[in-house]
């Protein structure tokens, strides 16, 4: 594909994604099926003719704009076409495919498998009118292979991506794929001159409400790099970082191993049949089970519960007597939101941690029975049920996959904690901004839910006019706002 200087042409700033700066338009792109990495091994070629000119010219003349913001340093040699029995390279976790590879049998599949393969990603959709033709059977045969189904959509126009996703999410969901499949954006074409993060995060807010929750990103490593894709905002580990080396990738030199997974190249051979010796497919390595662990669970819905006396006799705690707090402590112990720290210490100024923080949650709504269907936290093990519960009420998703049990809550977490709970249990609305006379939380990212803690009553802060949103939440502070937040609502 060439690019004509002839062909450069203005963008217009459209919703805040695009940029006001130059692209070139592509000539001879009307398909509407392209395959996934298409527009990347474009300028990686560009690149590298760049790179070509550059290190064999004498004169003073300049590639084109896009090779030239890609140019790689000169190299000797393209990159290799690769056999699946070469133990040498990266591992072959996943492949994705498309109506290209229309080819493929039940046989080709279960070759795959039996090679290491453990992941089909399956290009779905294109635009707002394109779908695979070949999905839905692809789909089964990776199913009956016992591959896990992953998908992506190519995105064709970026300015009008929440109608591309929205057509995405409706032709999984007619192909009767379950919204715990990971979902992938193709992020690679037209223009790197697009807001791509913005382009993405819109991507995913509108998968999310059509009840797709595990929504990832492929993309250049030259996007990445550059930030067009921010890894930051989006997630390091949500990036599916696509990089043909010149030569052959080893597993001794692994690249993006900060990203989810890598697709090192486009012409892997797999040997177990002849459709697949003679066929190249795209492959991947997943370093972080990028393609089948999914980062949020199905949403549960909450009730109140009205709680109830489960020790009538005065706590037995003997470290309260001078807390401020004694009476709202003893209220929690007596409905078994806690059983202290030991059968006679509470530990009133110990700071409350994030798992400690899912099991009083939990027990205030009554300790409901709950058993998650999967896990999607790597560092969970003492209050594994409760923090589970938490995310899928849609209280919490930590930082999947971490959620970080032991770290201490802040003031400002915890009234984030306390709103999410209270719109989980349909107390409060889903939405709405809320104002009040703290003067120190203004560039807090937890000023709305503070401000909604203030007028509902469940705190009064330190002073009329402070909070102090970055201080760590004490036991018996905790016990006072799950208190309150329980007389405010019953």
């Amino acid at each position: 594909m060439k690019l004509k200087k002839s062909h450069i042409i203005p963008l217009i700033l459209f919703s805040g994604l695009l940029l006001v700066e130059p692209v070139l338009a592509e000539d001879n792109v009307t398909s509407d099926n392209h395959p996934m990495g298409y527009f990347i091994k474009q300028e990686q070629e560009q690149s590298q003719q760049a790179s070509d000119e550059t290190s064999n010219s004498s004169t003073d003349e300049t590639p084109n704009i896009r090779a030239r913001s890609f140019a790689a340093a000169p190299v000797a040699s393209a990159p290799s076409n690769l056999s699946s029995t070469d133990t040498s390279l990266p591992r072959q976790d996943a492949v994705d495919i498309s109506d290209y590879q229309k080819w493929m049998v039940q046989s080709d599949f279960n070759a795959l498998k039996s090679e290491g393969v453990k992941t089909a990603i399956i290009k779905l959709t294109e635009g707002t009118s394109y779908l695979n033709p070949s999905a839905a059977k692809q789909i089964l045969m990776a199913k009956n292979a016992g591959l896990t189904v992953a998908t992506y959509h190519f995105v064709y126009d970026p300015t009008n991506i929440q109608n591309e996703a929205a057509f995405y999410a409706q032709k999984a969901k007619a192909l009767g794929l379950s919204t715990n499949t990971v979902m992938i954006e193709d992020a690679e074409s037209p223009s790197q001159y697009y807001n791509w993060t913005a382009v993405s995060q819109v991507f995913k807010s509108t998968m999310n409400k059509a009840g797709f929750n595990n929504i990832r990103y492929y993309t250049s490593q030259g996007w990445v790099s550059s930030g067009v894709m921010n890894a930051s905002t989006l997630g390091a580990k949500n990036l599916w970082v696509a990089q043909y080396l010149y030569g052959k990738p080893s597993n001794q030199n692994l690249k993006n191993t900060d990203y989810g997974a890598w697709q090192y190249t486009s012409q892997m051979y797999f040997q177990s049949t002849p459709n697949l010796s003679s066929h190249n497919l795209d492959t991947s390595i997943d370093y972080s089970n990028f393609f089948s662990n999914p980062t949020s669970l199905p949403r549960i819905s909450v009730n109140f519960a009205n709680l109830p006396i489960k020790n009538p006799t005065v706590s037995p705690f003997k470290d309260i007597n001078n807390s401020l707090l004694k009476k709202d402590i003893n209220w929690i112990y007596s409905v078994g939101i806690t059983t202290g720290k030991s059968p006679i210490l509470y530990d009133p100024l110990a700071e409350v941690s994030r798992g400690e923080m899912a099991t009083f949650l939990y027990r205030l709504a009554g300790s409901p029975s709950y058993t998650p269907p999967y896990n999607i936290y790597t560092d969970i093990n003492q209050y594994k049920n409760q923090i589970l519960w938490l995310s899928a009420a849609n209280v919490t998703n930590g930082t999947a996959p971490l959620y970080s049990p032991n770290s201490s809550v802040t003031r400002g977490q915890m009234a984030a904690f306390l709103h999410r709970m209270a719109k989980a249990m349909s107390k409060t609305p889903s939405s709405g901004t809320y104002t009040s006379s703290f003067k120190d939380i203004q560039n807090n990212q937890f000023k709305n839910d503070i401000n909604w803690l203030k007028i509902t009553g469940i705190t009064t802060g330190y002073s009329p006019t402070s909070y102090k949103p970055n201080e760590t939440v004490k036991r018996e502070e905790m016990a006072a706002f799950i208190h309150r937040f329980y007389n405010k609502f019953k």
